[in-house]
């Protein structure tokens, strides 16, 4: 094998379209934090803030200085204080109630005090706070028997632009007391017990404990709080709170804090958290090496299942930091002050309890920016700033800062490095212009910045149930309908939620078309909308007066038991349907008791299933080929009773893992993945999902390097288990009841260096890609300023793919690593981006399809095209600027909302670095056959899983007995290679799910690689 890859493109193996869109950005925030290596305050220079002449438009009543003024030095600035009384419902004054002050972290930046500060109510109800920081803060009150509640005040009505809002944290100015600061407790609260331990075992005394409420009545969320408690005694607590789902963390000195979901009422909540890990580091000035003071630090940390990795602090005088409350895992931390910015090197991994070697920050001269947002206006009266909203400055190819709208329409950027950046401008209920200049900085500028909004049209209207009663609470939205020759004339869409009476504001909106919706629309689901949007066309005029009617709705309860009878407690409950209109709020989770309710489902009949760790839980002697969980019928206004019936999750797997010389490993966390005995299942699920962050809390080794996992379902697992600080082993095919053993061997690294082709010039930033298809390893790190050096460390052994993007041109390369291998020397050399041409046509008909999106992957976040030029036009062309050679995924999707007649389709290209300037064939996009929110007809068999081994293929798994497929000849290992007549192999291959998407009763004619054609009719949609 090579020491250095060749770095020509080779076309890499298929990915599947999740991973390709718009794939996740940095996004930092904007902190405010301090200017130079000698600056003693955090504040920029106003006078130099005045004079910097880098405003885009000022316009007068604005002086840029006073905005900046405003930025409070919090190291300096006196405390705030509050004070207010504590009643129940009947206005009766609460004694002994625990109310609490809780900073935004996030308007600290860093400053590292952010616990609670919390007293007791006096016997008259009355409480008062001092010692808080000025800055944005929520207050909370808690008391036995009692909903914890919070300040609220209702905000003013803003000019009919938008839904008024509830403001829930108060605005505290340095050296101000509030007074009257009021809370009001709710009877029915139910209590939640549970324990705080170590993850080694042994409670934890003095931990603060956290409840948020989730999947609560919306209409409420303004007025319910978090309850905050102490652990007790051997970490025992006890807090009361809504009934339904919660959010627990907790927090303890020396640990990372952790959190976990459990259903009120609950007596056995678990919290274990892990010592804390801690990382160490200078941030230095990147020209003098001067230590820099008062520079925040983000430790720059992912997702991790064993706490939170987001520690935020500030340097010292000489520029030290010290992150602490870390979990194990793997970090980059970022330095960013008010006009300095530096990055890591190198990613540091921590293992358990670990602290890192001191790592040195290089920070190189920033950008600070202060813009304000305001309203234009007809008269000669001062512009009025915009109320609420956020700006987006993005730099192609790189990175994207989004920083909100404060009081006073002020917006803040921090640490900005040197580039042209595009501005995204929005403001609560207000036209933003179609396009606002860049915003150009170099070097150490300070900036100020006006960008002007308008108002738009408005539509108004009114949400009611089916019985005309209004609905409060609920999203409304107004999706464009453009199309035809005005495909790419500039378009608005928006949203809003009904109000405590029923009605909605959709402001901010041009003249067009658009149809209108209401319902829940989160990861949870919600009120189901109706079978139809309204239609509404605005001229030049708002349009008032929209009754939008939600259909009637059911509910089912029940709960989860297993074949001994037994409660199965925390496990989640999902609703399944082929038509996602009938869902609702389609998902919760059992309580103690196994119980379950879901409210808001549309009449019909839906599957009700069980899930435990990724998997779905099965009835005892079934399969994954069998459908799971129960039928119901849902009826309008009524509740359905229901049974889940699982088998028994009593079994246990035990093992040791160990290093390359057969030493026990003493922190190791070990999990285990069931693994798919679903025809045709590959494994890649399980590999990607075991090493993903939304499994339970794994198991920690012990000193002998042995674990234990329990409460296991019959089945064989797949056993992962990962150094946090470094090294992974993972088995296959482990049975409960077997004694496992897996060697953790170093992990591999890749290193080399990005370069311009031709010139041998250096990108300022760029960002690589590392992917592992076998191994499901997917690693994406971005370099500044590292003079194009690069390095990705642990990895397991096995084949990768290396891409990297940069604003110079991108590339491409492949290696081999061995367990254990340093690989280096490996060169990736810039590419130039390149401009595409294409036309969108119809599958069947040839005829240019026009209101046609077409995105291509790119690194970092998308920048709107001002031109809209990659929106397919009457003739059905566009192009697209700025797209990477190589393996390109493309997205080829329609913009008319409900209306389209086509589906989305996936589209891999591979593109030559040469000529820069390239017309693409025919896109063809298929015509929908399905009316949106319909169920597809059942084609009676299932597909194997896509793998390397067949990435350009769809090869029949199972024929399922009786199923429509079933005596028309297909067999399981046959391989589709047309439906009607289409090929569907390599590129072509979402075009399978377009074809085949189609009523019960339609007619598919499947061609298969033996020459054979097996037709086939669609059955009823399956539940």
């Amino acid at each position: 094998m090579s020491d250095a890859p060749s770095s020509q493109s080779t076309r890499p193996r298929w990915l599947p379209p999740a991973i390709f869109t718009l794939l996740v950005m940095l996004a930092f925030l904007a902190w405010r934090v301090a200017g130079g290596p000698s600056a003693s305050s955090e504040s920029a220079d106003t006078d130099e803030l005045a004079d910097a002449g880098a405003g885009v438009s000022n316009i007068p009543g604005f002086d840029p200085a006073s905005h900046a003024a405003l930025d409070i030095d919090l190291t300096r600035a006196d405390k705030a204080a509050i004070s207010g009384t504590v009643r129940d419902e009947a206005d009766t004054p609460v004694s002994g109630a625990k109310v609490c002050a809780m900073a935004n972290s996030r308007a600290l930046r860093g400053l590292g005090d952010d616990s609670p500060r919390c007293v007791r109510s006096e016997n008259n109800g009355h409480y008062r706070i001092e010692g808080l920081w000025p800055v944005p803060t929520e207050v909370v009150a808690s008391a036995p028997g009692f909903v914890p509640g919070r300040w609220f005040e209702r905000e003013r009505e803003r000019a009919g632009l938008g839904r008024p809002r509830w403001e829930t944290e108060l605005q505290l100015r340095p050296g101000q007391t509030r007074e009257d600061i009021d809370l009001k407790l709710h009877a029915g609260a139910v209590k939640v017990s549970g324990v705080v331990e170590d993850i080694a075992g042994g409670g934890i005394e003095g931990a603060q404990v956290f409840a948020n409420l989730s999947h609560q009545n919306p209409a409420r969320s303004h007025e319910i709080g978090a309850a905050v408690v102490e652990s007790g005694e051997d970490g025992h607590f006890e807090l009361w709170t809504a009934t339904g789902e919660l959010q627990l963390s907790a927090s303890a000195e020396g640990y990372a804090e952790a959190s976990t979901r459990a259903v009120a009422p609950a007596e056995r909540v678990v919290l274990a958290l892990a010592p804390e890990s801690v990382l160490l580091g200078k941030v230095v000035h990147a020209e003098t090496g001067e230590g820099l003071p008062g520079v925040v630090v983000e430790s720059g940390g992912g997702a991790s299942e064993l706490g939170e990795t987001s520690g935020v602090v500030r340097t010292d005088a000489e520029g030290r930091f010290r992150i602490t409350g870390l979990p194990p895992g793997s970090y980059k931390p970022i330095a960013r002050g008010d006009t300095f910015y530096g990055e890591a090197e190198e990613r540091v991994f921590l293992g358990l309890a670990e602290a890192s070697e001191p790592l040195v920050i290089r920070a190189h001269p920033a950008s600070y920016v202060v813009g304000h947002v305001v309203i234009a206006s007809d008269t000669e009266g001062e512009p009025q700033p915009c109320p609420g909203g956020n700006v987006s400055l993005t730099l192609p190819h790189s990175d994207r800062d989004r920083a909100r709208i404060e009081d006073g329409g002020i917006v803040r950027f921090r640490g900005l490095i040197p580039g042209e950046y595009e501005v995204d401008v929005r403001c609560d209920g207000y036209l933003s212009a179609e396009h606002y200049p860049a915003l150009s900085l170099s070097e150490g500028a300070l900036a100020d910045a006006t960008w002007e909004v308008s108002e738009g049209l408005a539509l108004r209207g009114l949400v009611v149930d089916d019985a005309g009663e209004v609905v409060a609470d609920v999203d409304v939205w107004a999706q464009p309908v453009s199309e035809g020759e005005g495909a790419r004339e500039r378009s608005t869409r928006g949203g809003s939620r009904t109000d405590t009476d029923g009605s909605f504001v959709i402001a901010g909106l041009l003249p067009g078309r658009y149809e209108v919706n209401a319902g829940g629309r989160g990861w949870g689901g919600g009120r189901p909308s109706p079978e139809q949007p309204v239609s509404v066309t605005l001229d030049n005029e708002s349009v008032d007066g929209l009754r939008l009617v939600l259909p009637a709705v059911g509910g089912v309860r029940g709960r989860v038991i297993d074949t001994s009878g037994q409660p199965v407690a925390g496990v989640d409950i999902q609703v399944q349907s082929g038509d996602r209109r009938r869902r609702g709020a389609s998902s919760t989770r059992s309580d103690e008791a196994g119980k379950f309710e879901l409210h808001e489902l549309r009449p019909g009949e839906l599957r009700v299933v069980a899930r435990k760790g990724g998997s779905t839980m099965r009835a005892p002697g079934t399969t994954d080929d069998d459908d799971q969980g129960a039928l119901v019928n849902i009826e309008a206004n009524a509740v359905t009773e229901v049974e889940l019936v699982v088998a028994r999750h009593d079994r246990e797997l035990r093992g040791r893992v160990v290093d390359a010389d057969g030493g026990p490993v003493v922190d190791a966390f070990v999990s285990a993945q069931r693994m798919s005995d679903r025809t045709g299942a590959s494994g890649s699920r399980e590999n990607f999902m075991v090493r993903s962050a939304w499994r339970d809390t794994p198991a920690l080794t012990d000193q002998d390097g042995r674990f234990v996992l329990d409460q296991l379902p019959e089945g064989t697992f797949l056993v992962f288990a990962q150094r946090k600080g470094g090294g992974e082993a993972s088995v296959e095919g482990v049975s409960p009841g077997d004694d496992v053993e897996l060697v953790i061997q170093e992990g591999a690294s890749l290193a080399g260096v990005v370069r311009v082709a031709n010139e041998g010039a250096l990108p300022d930033r760029f960002e690589l890609s590392i992917h592992g298809e076998a191994q499901s390893v997917w690693r994406r790190e971005s370099f500044f300023r590292t003079q194009g050096r690069w390095q990705i460390a642990d990895l397991p052994a096995g084949h990768y793919e290396i891409s990297v993007t940069s604003e110079l041109g991108n590339a491409a390369a492949e290696a081999e690593l061995d367990a254990g291998q340093q690989l280096e020397g490996i060169e990736l050399t810039l590419q130039p981006l390149l401009t595409l041409r294409g036309r969108v046509v119809d599958l069947e008909s040839g005829e240019p399809i026009p209101s046609i999106q077409v995105l291509a992957n790119t690194s970092g976040p998308s920048v709107p095209d001002p031109e809209r030029k990659n929106i397919s036009d009457e003739d059905g062309r566009f192009v697209l600027e700025g797209v990477p050679s190589g393996m390109v995924n493309m997205m080829v999707m329609p913009l008319t909302g409900g209306e389209s007649s086509y589906e989305t389709q996936w589209l891999p290209l591979e593109l030559a670095p040469e000529p820069t300037e390239q017309d693409l064939d025919d896109i063809t996009l298929i015509a929908r056959r399905l009316s949106p929110g319909d169920a597809p007809g059942d084609l009676g068999f299932t597909l194997e899983d896509r793998s390397p081994a067949n990435d350009e293929r769809t090869i029949v798994a199972l024929v399922r007995h009786g199923g429509p497929a079933a005596g028309t000849g297909l067999a399981a290992k046959d391989e589709i290679v047309t439906i009607d007549g289409h090929d569907i192999r390599g590129e072509n291959y979402s075009r399978f799910f377009a074809l085949t998407r189609a009523p019960a009763g339609t007619k598919l004619s499947l061609g298969l690689a033996d020459a054979r054609t097996i037709e086939l009719v669609l059955g009823p949609a399956r539940k």
